[in-house]
């Protein structure tokens, strides 16, 4: 009697196996898609900063450009205003020159009749004025002109002066010391120094002397109280101070080469 071989039944892990499979596929399958997603994503992302940063980097760029045309109008603004402002100093100046030539034509178109008036006195005057001046100065010369009495009087004063100088010389004279012995250096010494002041004071009153000797000759011939130099009359003071002067004290100052 054959024997009946049973089939065995499929088991049911391996069913389970299968599930597993499948849903570890789908999981994969998933997370693939989601990584796939992801990077679409990030590629966007990316996309779009890129688009947010060439569009950010133009709006600079022209922000940039506006900047610089902005600042190339200012340059331009000052470059017209400098230039403004010389043409109006330019302006003024010469505006101002040509008011100051028109007020010194006005000027001197009132002052040409003026001075054409005042030419005119002056010449109408000058002759009175000249005329005033000369009588004052002949009236000083006369007032500077000696008297009879004066000349009689300065006559006198010179003999006594010549009398006196005379007198002066021939004491002099008389004082004249002998000579030193020989051999007393410091007698010799004071002697000759005596000597020497002695000579010069009889050449002072010698000088003196011809001084007074002229004057009294000029008195005599009328040409007394003259500068000898400028023949101007000397005035009444000097002579009063120095009866024998030959020049008034400008020409003397001159002589001795003040």
């Amino acid at each position: 009697m054959a024997k009946t071989i049973k089939k065995a039944a499929p088991k049911k892990p391996a069913a389970k196996k299968t599930i597993k499979k499948t849903a570890v596929k789908k999981t994969a399958a998933k997370i693939t898609a989601k990584k796939t997603n992801l990077k679409k994503v990030v590629k966007q992302v990316r996309k779009q900063i890129k688009k947010d940063i060439r569009k950010t980097a133009g709006k600079a760029a022209k922000l940039k450009k506006a900047v610089g045309k902005e600042k190339r109008a200012l340059k331009q603004v000052k470059k017209n205003v400098t230039k403004k402002t010389a043409a109006i100093k330019k302006q003024v100046a010469h505006k101002a020159k040509k008011a100051e030539r028109a007020a010194s034509k006005k000027i001197e178109k009132t002052l040409n009749p003026v001075k054409k008036s005042f030419a005119a006195q002056k010449k109408k005057i000058e002759p009175k004025v000249n005329h005033i001046l000369e009588k004052a100065k002949q009236a000083s010369l006369k007032a500077e002109e000696l008297t009879a009495e004066e000349l009689k009087q300065i006559k006198k004063h010179l003999i006594e002066l010549h009398q006196d100088a005379t007198e002066r010389l021939k004491t002099k004279k008389e004082m004249e010391m002998p000579e030193a012995e020989v051999g007393d250096p410091i007698d010799t010494a004071t002697q000759s120094l005596d000597k020497e002041i002695l000579f010069e004071q009889t050449d002072n009153s010698h000088t003196q002397i011809d001084q007074i000797e002229s004057a009294l000759r000029k008195i005599d011939k009328g040409i007394y109280g003259k500068c000898e130099n400028c023949r101007q009359l000397l005035p009444k003071k000097r002579i009063k101070a120095l009866p024998f002067a030959r020049y008034c004290v400008v020409c003397q100052s001159s002589k001795e080469g003040f």
